[in-house]
């Protein structure tokens, strides 16, 4: 977060720089960007005494990119900013929310270069955002960006419970700032790798309130990428990809207060955050796509990750997806499942072994859509249910196993939605509902959602016992060029 003034300056004087000079490199430069306000006009839950609310945002992104006229140097950089005018939550029934009230604008610039020393190779540096297989399922499943404005909750499956790209490799993702290597030897055939220097950083001192960090070559090269995808000409695209990690956990043993770093036998699955590495089998399916059919199929194993001083092994889920598309740019269907189950933890060196599981989580969402000239309506609604949850306690001095109370949910929501769009312009309006389907307990001293501690800022006991149902009236206007 930045001096609204002076970093907006500075990054615009950046941009018409690079603009110059590219003129001069470059024999083809083109400008680009997109600017979009949105509002909600009202917002409000089925709880009796909630303040029903509303509020605004706005966002804009504007870059440039040039090649020369022998297609062997190119490269692009953008300046992007958000402002959002009020709290509100991410996810229906979540106290989790976006920038507080009257927070400055969040400005982000990106740049990146690239050489094609031959035809079939290609070498990127800078921010690198490659290599994505989430056809039909990711980004562009709601089409027209209407994620930004009108869709809920934020492209995920009901409940937030997980991502829109389960089951499938999301690519080197937004944020990278590293080096890419893209090879073609032979007709339909792609070697990518990609290597994250921006993920290398650690703190190894902190004087006086200043913290020193330096860059390590094993954390950068652990994370590396890598992928092989083939195009079987006329059927569709064969792919396996591999996303780094170090197979480490970060253990808490009181997530409720970090600063509690006193160990403790018990086990929950919040208490872990692990950075493992995963390998994603994928198959795009095209050989129907002149009649308006696609299918994408995704399944993901990530290795299991380990914490040696609690002596914790940790195997997260295994994860499936599926999208499926039919129809044409005036009536059609779309369609998206996910499946992550299989996931467990345990403790090394215990006699007996629990095993902690991570609970199976299924989930479904349905797009039917119909054009009427330039109104596009759209029938977005899904459904996810996840089974009950289980940790790890101690019962007298021995591990056991044991369920964990209001955990199992089924979360659910409706979002019809309209665009209306005339060239590079589009005016969206949509209606939003659903819960996450979990309850808010009350032990008598903290007010838990899930068994994590959450937090209101006044009246929270008319929430005890509630499962929330939230709705919303949200427009939006984008034009790009």
């Amino acid at each position: 977060m930045f001096q609204e003034d002076f970093t907006l300056r500075k990054l615009l004087a950046v941009l018409v720089l690079y603009i110059l000079l590219a003129s001069a490199a470059f024999a083809e430069i083109s400008v680009f960007g997109t600017v979009g306000g949105g509002a909600v006009i009202l917002r409000g839950t089925n709880v009796n005494g909630d303040v029903l609310q509303a509020g605004a945002s706005l966002s804009g992104q504007i870059g440039v990119e040039g090649q020369d006229e022998n297609d062997k140097f190119g490269g692009e950089i953008t300046v992007s900013g958000e402002k959002i005018s009020f709290n509100i939550p991410v996810i229906p029934g979540s106290t989790a929310v976006v920038p507080v009230p009257g927070n400055d604008p969040v400005f982000a610039f990106n740049a990146s270069v690239w050489w094609k020393p031959f035809y079939m190779l290609k070498l990127q540096l800078g921010g690198i955002n490659d290599f994505a297989l989430t056809e039909i399922v990711g980004w562009g499943y709601h089409a027209n960006d209407a994620d930004s404005f009108v869709v809920w909750p934020q492209n995920n499956y009901a409940g937030d419970y997980f991502s829109d790209t389960t089951g499938f490799y999301s690519g080197t993702g937004n944020g990278w700032t590293g080096l890419s290597l893209s090879f073609s030897p032979i007709y339909g055939l792609d070697i990518n790798v990609g290597i994250p220097f921006s993920l290398g950083f650690e703190k190894i001192n902190q004087i006086n309130g200043e913290i020193e960090q330096r860059s390590k070559a094993s954390a950068v090269y652990y994370f590396t990428s890598a992928q092989i995808a083939y195009n079987l000409w006329g059927i569709g695209r064969l792919a396996v990809s591999y996303a780094g990690g170090d197979g480490k956990i970060k253990y808490t043993p009181n997530p409720i207060n970090p600063e509690d770093d006193t160990p403790t036998r018990e086990l929950y699955f919040f208490q872990m955050q692990s950075t493992p590495a995963t390998i994603y089998g994928s198959f795009l399916l095209t050989v129907f796509e002149e009649r308006g059919i696609s299918l994408n199929a995704g399944f993901a194993y990530t290795f299991p990750a380990k914490e040696k001083d609690q002596k914790i092994t940790y195997k997260a889920p295994m994860e499936a997806g599926l999208g499926f598309s039919m129809g044409t740019s005036r009536m059609g269907f779309k369609t998206r499942m996910a499946l992550s189950f299989g996931g467990s933890a345990f403790r090394d060196g215990t006699d007996p072994t629990p095993k902690v599981k991570e609970p199976l989580m299924i989930g479904l969402g349905v797009l039917p859509y119909i054009t009427l000239g330039p109104f596009k309506i759209n029938l977005n609604a899904g459904i996810s249910y996840k089974w009950e949850e289980e940790y790890m306690k101690l019962d007298g001095l021995d591990l056991v196993v044991a369920k964990m109370g209001n955990s199992a949910a089924l979360a659910w929501y409706v979002n019809p939605y309209l665009t209306f769009s005339i060239g590079d312009g589009t005016f969206f309006a949509g209606f939003q509902m659903g819960s996450d389907g979990l309850k808010y307990t009350h032990d008598g001293t903290t007010m838990k959602k899930n068994n994590l501690v959450v937090t209101f800022p006044s009246g929270e006991d008319k929430y005890v016992g509630q499962t929330i149902i939230e709705w919303a009236i949200p427009i939006g206007i984008q034009y790009s060029f």
